[in-house]
């Protein structure tokens, strides 16, 4: 008979940081919990592998999103240890079903053993935004041992932290967020993310690129506006100089979300290099 727990995470007093949750099934476990609230980590691990030894073994995670805002009624990957996979997303008007890559949605297989154990870390944004979100029901299968999930459980709130080894993929006293702001400066002044969550900072490293040198202008400025839409009305929030690396011309992009309400926000850049405003739409969800 299956036995299933669930392990509330706790907090830790001097870390700050919680457990994942976890689910433990006769002959094995579940795992899920977020990286910060950038990507969730999910591992699925069984003691031995059930049945003779097969050429495939295939796993289905099922997501039933059901967020008509978001535009994803469901999305359903398969993968078979031949390192590629798939992912067929559905919208919420049916009429529409696109299937990706697991590259093509950054998806990552962190670890994988034939009929025994499979890690994966889905990042929330990215080609299709907000692709998973806490309280989606996530349905795990593994086929060759039965055709039912073998676990069926809520996308847990972004305070539980992944504690799955390998997940993060550097500095454990690195956010992912810093992360992807530390990597080579973009000639966008804006990250190509649209929706964020209160308290997610949006960061980017951008340079102006001097249009006769062809290289970063060192001598460039940068100041940003922030406008939330409310209604009819447009508030002002924020207008501040964008600060820059004087001998390289990166420009380091920083806002605080955490004062934020949920809205459509306007972002706008000024850069001296060509004396014009850039502009950018993003919205701000509770977590």
């Amino acid at each position: 008979m299956k036995r299933t727990i669930v392990c509330l995470c706790l907090a830790a007093l001097l870390s700050g940081a919680c457990a994942a949750e976890e689910v433990l099934l006769e002959g094995g476990s579940v795992e899920v919990g977020w990286e910060e609230i950038s990507a969730l980590v999910l591992r699925v691990l069984f003691d031995e592998p059930a049945g003779a030894i097969e050429d495939t073994r295939t796993w289905v995670v099922t997501d039933l999103a059901h967020r008509f805002v978001d535009g994803v009624f469901a999305w359903q990957l398969h993968y078979s240890g031949d390192g590629q996979g798939n992912v067929v997303v559905i919208a919420n008007d049916f009429l529409t079903t696109r299937s990706f890559t697991l590259a093509q949605l950054d998806i990552e297989v962190l670890a994988y053993e034939q009929g025994r154990k499979l890690t994966l870390r889905i990042p929330r944004n990215g080609l299709v935004p907000n692709l998973i979100v806490p309280s989606d029901l996530l349905e795990v299968h593994a086929l060759w041992r039965q055709m039912e999930p073998i676990v069926t459980l809520h996308v847990p709130s972004f305070g539980s932290l992944s504690t799955v080894a390998g997940a993060g993929g550097g500095d454990a006293d690195v956010s992912p967020a810093e992360e992807a702001s530390s990597g080579a400066p973009s000639t966008e002044p804006f990250p190509s993310q649209t929706i964020y969550v209160v308290g997610e900072p949006i960061r980017h490293r951008f340079v102006s690129i001097d249009p006769e040198s062809g290289e970063p202008d060192l001598w460039a400025a940068a100041t940003c506006e922030i406008i939330r839409r409310e209604n009819e009305r447009l508030i002002i929030l924020q207008r501040f100089t964008i600060p820059k690396d004087p001998e390289t011309g990166v420009f380091e992009l920083s806002i605080n979300t955490a004062g934020f309400v949920e809205a459509i926000y306007d972002l706008y850049i000024w850069i001296s290099t060509n004396g014009s405003a850039v502009h950018k739409q993003v919205e701000i969800r509770a977590p």
